[in-house]
């Protein structure tokens, strides 16, 4: 049981990193730590590396840092190397040393363009401190007096956390990296009372290979921290609940922790029990464990002996899931706690889920799936307030730092990117099934390449629009979701458009109508006028109608006239929105174009500054490679040539090449194969000495090529009797050569052989025919013994020949393809057989036993299979 004085609240972290103040939490690194402290105090210059997530910077805050100060020693603030430079800041000497100098300040330091040209070494003469903790910088031109220097000097301690950041941060300024080793250099060798720690992650430590020469220990002090064992995590479970008041029950610690160590081994679909656990997935699981306890549980229950402890028991345990599951829930709970606090204080305006999920996913979450940095606005952190990201902050789903009065946030931990984008996934996939529009804007962004090509029925139309807007008033959605609803108004605006004019057409029509009746009125009034006097008066006033008549037909010309050109001056003002909303989304395609080119170029620099600093020649190939497949930049060609320069040096002035030990040899001039008769030739395959070289044309004849002599040797063998392309496959072990066709034009017809060449004489071939008469056969493969031979065939088998003893026997394999096998091939230790088919499929069969004919069916090898669909 742990001593001391029992804590309230919950007794886990979670998936922060433990503070100096957390350290009577901290349990399960005892002795790295005590071998850690002991290793800084002995070496002045220290490497100290281990795997991502095993805790480095929760051991250096919990554990070394007190450790070291309780020795003497000053320890500096915990520093970084990568940043941006501040908004006041427009250009500096060196982006990394200014990092590390503003790094180690109070926010409230002053100006630090202060430390643009400043050197390593002036900084630290310039530092000092009145509580060991706050530190600030003044110069030797202040007018502040030098303190009293002490008769006996403290040693002090600068940590650099995250070092690999020195590689991995502005790529674009490698060339300030061979600066800051050098200055860092100088300043342990002026100042004895100088000590340096370096943490981390272990797949870097090779990248600061080149950069070893210029330290005066090149970096041979090294300290390397294993991921946290059995033992380790179980001290780390039990002994927080201890101090918690609710230790574990028997048995339920040791169940925790064999889930934490359960490990998924690929091609398998049980877990096993792995070596190490992962401590922020320890944390957060406790932590949403204890979490899940019932709030109101009385820590004490009555027994026999008195009062003890209630116990978290195996019913507990199952309440909190598993890691990714806990993860999850833990970003799905927490966002739901910051929303309704935001409500309660009335702070939250027009935030919500949605934007905050968004938040996360596209600010917070990189392209390449790492955690990005977002500086602190005025007002805003990127998209969000940042009264939202300081309540986001308090419930530990993000972490700030400060440098240079400037404020930058990232996600908590590199563990929650998968789950972030897991919940946010599922979240959006419920919401388009209870958002039907929603669904519907998603459909109608995915039926075309742009909003003349998609489907408009999809748009919403008359009430189901008005109803959207009114629900949405205010509210921002992702951008397939806005240009659904622009076009959707826009849709509407054309058809009230259209409705308006057709009314007036109608208007006018009728209006038209009336007035020819007033005319043929006036025509008979005009004839009975005539007749008599009577009538005439009537004709008279039928005029003065029919002129009023006419008066009105003329106002309603003139009223047509005007909204006539009401609706053309709409519709410009339509066509002219349209021009400039193309005009928008062609500038926003431009960027997004110009977006895309930057981030290739970046990572393009990435790699070709990792493959010429790679500790080996093949890394520096595939990733000089891997930069100009991301961007065919200068500084990519430069690092391929640099990788190739490792190996074979071309040199320019001889027609030839010189290996890695400076021998020169010169290239050997093409030799052309004129095959007199040969047309079409499909396939090729080298006997494995290298000797002969077999041809094979559309017509299924073979050529045998004698590559010492350089002649033709033999041309009267046939791969079959019939029309087909050869499949060619020489014996690793002895001289033979096994050939099949295919017929491209009728796969399915039954006239191919399977033959077994014999080539002791190269110039007299001796064929044996395995099978005749069978359907296409597309491939063929030896096993590296030349005991087995396997063949790919049309009708989705493969069958397996063995050639060990005095006559072939053949069978077929388990597991069949859809459709044509394109493709087969052993293992090199001859232990296992894929195939590839034309549906898309391999077909992975591995470890079988081949035993002789003559008892039953014991001939046929067993195996194993199991279907694997490639991934486009």
């Amino acid at each position: 049981m742990t001593s001391g004085p029992k804590i309230s609240g919950n007794p886990y972290i979670g998936p922060r990193t433990f503070r100096r103040e957390q350290g009577r939490l901290f349990f399960g690194r005892e002795r790295e730590a005590r071998d850690l402290s002991a290793r800084v105090m002995s070496e002045r210059l220290l490497l100290f590396y281990a795997q991502s997530g095993a805790g480095k910077s929760s051991l250096i805050n919990a554990r070394l840092i007190p450790s070291l100060q309780k020795n003497g020693y000053a320890v500096l603030p915990v520093a970084r190397v990568s940043g941006d430079l501040p908004s006041t800041v427009q250009a500096v000497d060196n982006i990394f040393l200014f990092n590390l100098m503003t790094s180690l300040l109070d926010k409230h330091a002053g100006d630090p363009t202060r430390f643009a040209s400043l050197s390593l070494k002036e900084f630290l003469a310039g530092l000092s401190s009145e509580d060991g903790t706050t530190f600030i910088f003044e110069s030797d031109t202040d007018d502040e007096p030098e303190p009293e220097q002490p008769a006996t000097p403290t040693p002090y301690v600068l940590i650099l956390d995250q070092f690999e950041e020195i590689v991995t941060a502005h790529p674009g300024r490698w060339q300030e990296r061979t600066a800051f080793f050098t200055q860092l250099n100088q300043a342990l060798l002026d100042d004895p009372n100088l000590w340096v720690l370096m943490t981390l992650r272990e797949d870097y430590v090779a990248a600061l290979d080149p950069y070893k020469p210029l330290m005066f220990n090149r970096l041979h002090a090294t300290f390397f921290m294993e991921r946290m064992g059995e033992a380790a995590a179980l001290d780390a479970v039990r002994r927080p609940a201890e101090l918690g008041g609710r230790p574990f029950a028997a048995g339920v610690a040791e169940k925790l922790v064999d889930d934490l160590l359960q490990v998924r081994v690929p091609g398998q679909e049980t877990t096993i029990k792995g070596q190490y656990v992962e401590p922020v997935q320890l944390q957060v699981v406790c932590y949403q464990l204890w979490q899940t306890l019932t709030a109101n549980a009385p820590l004490w229950q009555a027994s026999d002996m008195g009062k003890k402890p209630v116990e978290i028991t195996f019913e507990d345990l199952a309440m909190a899931g598993d890691v990714n599951q806990a993860l999850e829930k833990f970003y799905d709970d927490t966002l739901q706690d910051t929303l309704r606090e935001l409500q309660e204080a009335s702070i939250a305006g027009d935030v919500g889920e949605r934007q905050l999920r968004s938040w996360f996913e596209d600010e917070l979450i990189t392209e390449a799936g790492t955690r990005g940095l977002m500086r602190q606005g005025d007002e805003t952190t990127g998209t969000l307030p940042n009264a939202v990201v300081r309540k986001l902050q308090l419930h530990f789903l993000v972490r700030s730092e400060t440098r240079s009065g400037d404020t930058w946030f990232e996600l908590i931990h590199d563990r929650f990117v998968e789950p972030v984008r897991s919940s946010n996934l599922e979240w959006k996939q419920q919401r388009r099934l209870e958002q039907p529009w929603i669904d519907a804007a998603y459909s109608w962004h995915e039926s075309g390449d742009s909003p003349e090509t998609r489907n408009a029925g999809l748009l919403l139309a008359d009430l189901n629009l008005k109803t959207v807007l009114a629900d949405t008033a205010g509210q921002q959605f992702e951008p397939v979701v806005m240009d659904y609803l622009d076009a959707s108004k826009t849709a509407q605006a054309a058809r009230d458009q259209e409705a308006a004019l057709n009314a007036e057409r109608i208007k006018a029509e009728e209006a038209n109508r009336t007035a020819g009746q007033l005319r043929r009125q006036r025509v008979a009034l005009a004839v009975l006028a005539g007749v008599t006097g009577l009538l005439f008066l009537i004709a008279v006033g039928q005029a003065l109608m029919l002129d009023k008549a006419n008066a009105e037909l003329s106002t309603a010309n003139a009223d047509l006239r005007t909204e006539r050109d009401k609706v053309l001056q709409q519709n410009d003002a339509l066509v002219i929105s349209g021009d400039r909303l193309k005009d928008e989304r062609n500038r926003a395609n431009t960027n997004e174009r110009a977006a895309i080119a930057a981030r290739d170029e970046n990572r393009s620099l990435t790699l070709a500054d990792r493959s010429v600093n790679a500790a080996q020649v093949e890394d520096g190939l595939l990733l000089a490679r891997a930069a100009i497949s991301a961007t065919n930049t200068l500084a990519a060609n430069r690092a391929l040539l640099d990788a190739l320069d490792d190996g074979y040096r071309v040199d320019a002035l001889d027609d030839g090449y010189r290996d890695g030990t400076g021998e020169f040899t010169p290239y050997v001039p093409h030799d052309l194969l004129d095959l007199e008769g040969a047309t079409n030739l499909r396939s090729l395959a080298f006997s494995q000495d290298g000797a002969l070289l077999a041809l094979g044309d559309k017509a299924g004849r073979i050529w045998l090529w004698d590559n010492a002599a350089g002649t033709l040797i033999s041309d009267d063998a046939v791969a079959n009797g019939s029309k087909g392309e050869p499949s060619l496959v020489f014996d690793p072990v002895r001289s033979r050569l096994a050939s099949a066709s295919g017929d491209q034009d009728n796969p399915t017809k039954r006239a191919h052989d399977l033959v077994l060449w014999d080539l002791e004489d190269p110039n007299v071939p001796q064929a044996t025919v395995l099978a005749s008469n069978q359907p296409s056969i597309w491939s063929l493969a030896f096993s590296p013994d030349g005991n087995l031979l396997a063949a790919g065939q049309e009708d989705g088998t493969v069958a397996l020949w063995d050639l060990s003893g005095s006559a072939p026997i053949s069978h077929t394999l388990p597991g069949r393809h859809a459709d044509w096998v394109y493709a087969v091939a052993f293992d090199p230790q001859g232990q296992r057989l894929a195939s590839a088919g034309k549906d898309g499929l391999i077909l992975a069969l591995g470890r079988y036993r081949q035993r002789r004919a003559g008892l039953t069916d014991a001939g046929r090898a067993r195996s194993l299979g199991q279907r694997r669909r490639l991934q486009p």
